[in-house]
């Protein structure tokens, strides 16, 4: 991609769509697209069986064929006639999945690529862009099993300013994931891309996605996975991780990683809090909604710690508790003070304003009380809460969700504070509160 949502050329040339009734030979192009929607499309002339469309409810499953190869099922769109009625022009779409070549075939190694990720500061590499020279460009993530690397793409910052300017989707990294032992295939890194993918979406504080996976065999490209996938547009949001530094993140893949293959409960546990995690974090039921939707993540990380892991209540006490003292009780094992952060001068201001309230949590959940409840008096409550509350209380949450996950994966070493207003990032770095006086053996 030289420009941001520039299309993807795949293929030009002959396929054919095959259904249980019918083959329509179409002389055509693939393309991957990024606007209006994200996928892989199809157009071209019908070379052959055009009197097949015209029965045929243009709503049927088709399978796209190329050299008898099955690159997964699609649909019709769009069907335009011309004078010649019979090679009218195709438009359509692949459903889910779509893997040009043969997806069959073991690979060596999978490349891919990330667009819309956030720069982290790898290894020193050599890169040849405009002659020999050398930027930090590499960050790896290893483990017993497998390797995962990472290049930024030398011109990052350009790429970085063109987004800004037009927004959508830009690709700025590249990658490849190769087995220690043995050969991929397609369903085993699937797998390993989705756990990948969430573990990126944590540390970028909104969705990230690799793609464009491509199997390697001998250095030929055996086939590329040009599946329908979820990215989220380009969108400014904060991130804990370091400015300067990408320190202690192959460490965290990997807890991260087993906590994922241990059980199904911690697959699923992941999922969803990084899930209600990044979507309060992207503003997406507004300020409001976004406290809502922070606070289910704040009790799914209360019952995994507090009550699954620690098991320091049972039985009914774990949930009658209240709201503020899951969280109180989330915060011990962090070693956190419950007091409201010191930048937070609104929030600060709410809490000694109110007889009732005597510390962040009692603000957080009271705010969330009377956005839920919809009592005449919780509505009155919640009208005479500013915006400059709400958006501090909802900052205060979300430190809350990145320190507790932080903490589940047994991180060791430095992240960005959003408590603390200061205008330079590497300002708002400091250590984990639960190493403080601790010697770090990972940093």
């Amino acid at each position: 991609m030289d420009h941001p949502n520039a299309d993807i050329e795949i293929y030009t040339g002959e396929f054919t769509l095959e259904s249980d009734k019918y083959k329509i030979k179409i002389n055509g192009e693939l393309k991957f697209k990024w606007l209006p929607s994200i996928g892989a499309t199809f157009t071209g002339t019908v070379q052959s069986g055009a009197e097949k469309l015209l029965k045929d409810d243009l709503d049927s499953n088709y399978r796209l064929i190329i050299n008898e190869i099955d690159m997964g099922d699609c649909f019709i769109v769009n069907l335009a006639f011309t004078d010649e009625r019979e090679h009218p022009k195709v438009k359509g779409i692949f459903t889910k999945h779509f893997t040009f070549g043969d997806h069959s075939i073991p690979v060596e190694s999978i490349s891919f690529a990330i667009p819309n990720l956030i720069s982290f500061r790898g290894a020193t590499v050599a890169t040849k862009d405009d002659g020999l020279s050398f930027a930090n460009v590499r960050t790896t993530f290893e483990n017993k099993d497998f390797i995962i690397i990472l290049d930024k793409s030398p011109d990052y910052i350009k790429r970085r300013e063109k987004l800004y300017d037009e927004g959508g989707y830009f690709l700025f990294y590249a990658g490849s994931l190769a087995k220690r032992e043995g050969n991929l295939n397609l369903t085993e890194s699937r797998e390993l891309f989705f756990c990948f993918d969430i573990f990126l979406t944590f540390l970028q504080g909104q969705r990230a996605k690799t793609v464009f996976h491509s199997g390697l065999f001998e250095d030929e490209r055996a086939w590329t996975d040009y599946s329908n996938y979820r990215i989220q547009s380009f969108k400014s949001t904060f991130s804990w991780t370091l400015y300067h530094s990408s320190d202690g993140l192959s460490d965290l893949f990997n807890n991260f990683y087993s906590l994922w293959k241990g059980s199904s409960q911690g697959k699923d546990f992941l999922i969803s809090v990084v899930h209600w995690y990044i979507e309060a974090n992207n503003n997406s039921g507004y300020t409001e909604g976004s406290i809502i939707l922070s606070q289910v993540a704040l009790e799914l990380l209360y019952n995994w710690l507090v009550v699954e892991k620690y098991g320091l209540l049972h039985g009914k006490d774990a949930a009658s508790i209240s709201a503020s003292n899951k969280i109180r009780l989330l915060l011990s094992k962090l070693d956190i003070s419950t007091k409201v952060p010191h930048d937070f001068i609104h929030l600060k201001r709410f809490v000694d304003s109110e007889a009732d309230l005597t510390d962040a949590p009692d603000c957080i959940t009271t705010i969330r009380n009377a956005l839920v409840h919809s009592q005449i008096e919780k509505r009155e409550k919640i009208l005479k809460i500013s915006l400059d509350i709400k958006l501090e209380a909802l900052q205060v949450s979300l430190w809350y969700i990145e320190l507790s996950l932080l903490y589940i994966l047994g991180y060791e070493g430095k992240y960005s504070n959003r408590c603390i207003k200061k205008p330079f990032p590497m300002d708002r770095e400091m250590l984990v509160p639960w190493m403080n006086g601790r010697e770090v053996t990972r940093t």
